[in-house]
């Protein structure tokens, strides 16, 4: 099947098979200029393009290539056990195979001494698996919307995300499993669900249910460190939608010093992706930024020419709310920050005030599913749907900005031994509103002993958030204990992976001790 050798009057493509030591052999595609004997080289590998059974690469569309239009070399490589490659897909175990792709690489007749390595996603995991032993002749990098420590992607203040990331894992372990179809509800106990799935245990998954503290599991994974001693510089860019972004934040602030001073990261109004997204229903006008800006970022380590996306050393980033792009250092240095208080009526106020207690009933069997994330969303309209609480600021007299994590105080209590409470932070123009931000949190991950009844006072942070209120708009905060992305909370007390039953609270707010705290600390 392979090689297969294609050019036309720019570029020479090969197609091979990339031996590995264990003797598997994956399928990679070396594109590179004609007329230059050695070149520098991105390398790209990927889970997700199809097999192609040796069909000819088609090279018509590699002119507006912008790595390739740069002089580039493109190393393109299949992991195991997807596309044309052969074994079995081992997600998050990329070390080795792609430290291979790399030896392999240096035996080719093109090569300069210089590797660039670029990718998204799980594109960027199988970079940050070998990070931590990066070789010398890594010049740079570039990653999108992925963290290093999966952890903080997979766990917030208690609870879940993986009911989502088990549809993302029946996707890529199709080839193993070509008989499973994702149709299952949620199962209790939430560990059986994946085995069920695929018809056999899957500890390469459930594993992870079963570690929901930072223990060794997760840091000894060699991702954990990859960024806190990096030495070469690093484009960062995710969105403000993204389940990723804490995460890529928390790299931004891990790089050491040397290195954040010759690197830059870039947030936009992107969901999971790197350009807004053709759902949004809010106008992001400006949001998006020219698709060569990783290839722009290696021409300017490699000429020293400015950057003309983002300066170093600082984060740049997306407003909401006024389309206008800003610089500023992250994490930002605390200035002055605003209150709102929740009011009765559904009012948040600049006062506190001393409305009386809400209750709802909350079954974890029985949610709305209406907090869709992944873009600048409409939501639903205030007060109009049963156990979602709205409560909606005063509008505002001068336009003011917004940036870093808002933070939501709730005092709240419940019926059960453990139950989450979820926060969304909404923009509201012209009577809609449409999601910012949001924060969640367990009982159980404040205290070891909650009392059924009893008060308790929760801080929850949201993930981080640019934005710019107009004269005449608003905020609005709604209260639940349903959320998003995460998995129901079963409000049993108990491991959420372990537990076999869930209950229905009647979980109940306390306005007059609850309040959204805001940064005023935008920078220009």
């Amino acid at each position: 099947m392979y090689p297969i050798h294609t050019e036309n009057d720019r570029f020479l493509c090969s197609e091979v098979y990339a031996p590995l030591p264990d003797g598997t052999r994956l399928y990679t595609r070396l594109i590179r200029p004609r007329g230059v004997d050695t070149c520098p080289c991105v390398v790209i590998r990927t889970p997700y393009e199809p097999a192609r059974r040796g069909v000819p690469y088609d090279l018509s569309s590699c002119g507006s290539d912008p790595f390739l239009s740069r002089g580039f070399a493109l190393a393109i490589q299949h992991c195991r056990g997807c596309g044309d490659s052969e074994g079995a897909f081992k997600p998050y175990r990329e070390e080795e195979d792609g430290l291979a792709l790399l030896a392999f690489l240096r035996d080719q007749a093109f090569y300069n001494g210089e590797f660039y390595l670029h990718g998204g996603s799980y594109l960027a995991t199988v970079h940050l698996c070998y990070m931590a032993r990066l070789p010398e002749d890594i010049k740079g990098i570039s990653l999108q919307i992925q963290t290093d420590r999966m952890y903080h992607r997979n766990y917030r203040c208690g609870c879940n995300y993986q009911w989502n990331n088990l549809i993302w894992w029946s996707m890529v372990l199709k080839r193993r499993f070509p008989d499973h179809t994702l149709s299952l509800p949620l199962k209790r106990p939430y560990l059986s669900a994946a085995e069920e799935l695929f018809g056999q245990p899957l500890p390469e998954y459930t594993d992870s249910l079963l570690h929901d503290t930072p223990d060794s599991y997760w840091t000894d994974d060699p991702r954990w460190e990859a960024i806190t001693h990096l030495s070469v510089p690093i484009l960062l860019v995710d969105g403000w939608y993204d389940y990723y972004l804490g995460g890529m934040m928390d790299m931004w602030t891990r790089l050491p010093a040397r290195t954040r001073a010759r690197s830059a990261m870039i947030v936009g109004p992107y969901g999971h992706g790197t350009a807004v997204s053709g759902d949004a229903e809010y106008p992001l006008t400006n949001g998006n930024i020219p698709s060569d800006y990783p290839a722009a970022w290696f021409d300017n380590l490699r000429s020293g020419t400015p950057y003309p996306y983002a300066p170093l050393g600082r984060l740049t980033y997306y407003s909401i709310g006024s389309s206008v792009w800003r610089h500023g250092v992250y994490p930002p240095a605390w200035g002055e920050r605003q209150m709102l208080f929740l009011a009765p009526s559904g009012r948040l106020s600049t006062e506190p005030s001393d409305a009386a207690p809400i209750s709802y009933r909350y079954d974890p069997l029985h949610i709305h599913n209406c907090y869709r994330f992944g873009s600048a969303y409409r939501a639903h309209a205030p007060h109009s749907l049963d156990g979602i609480l709205s409560f909606i600021g005063p509008e505002a007299e001068r336009e003011q900005s917004y940036f870093g994590s808002l933070r939501v105080r709730l005092t709240v209590s419940s019926s059960c031994a453990d139950t989450a409470f979820f926060a969304r932070i909404y923009l509201v123009e012209e009577g809609e509103s449409y999601n910012l931000t949001e924060a969640v949190g367990a009982l159980s991950y404040f205290t070891d002993c909650y009392e059924p009844g009893s008060e308790i006072t929760l801080e929850l942070d949201t993930t981080p958030i640019a934005f710019t209120l107009k004269k005449g708009s608003a905020l609005r905060l709604d209260v639940s204990s349903e959320s998003g992305v995460y998995l129901p909370h079963p409000n049993v007390k108990g491991h959420f992976a372990l537990v076999d039953h869930t209950e229905v609270a009647e979980n109940t707010l306390y306005p007059a001790k609850c309040c959204l705290i805001l940064p005023l600390c935008e920078q220009a």
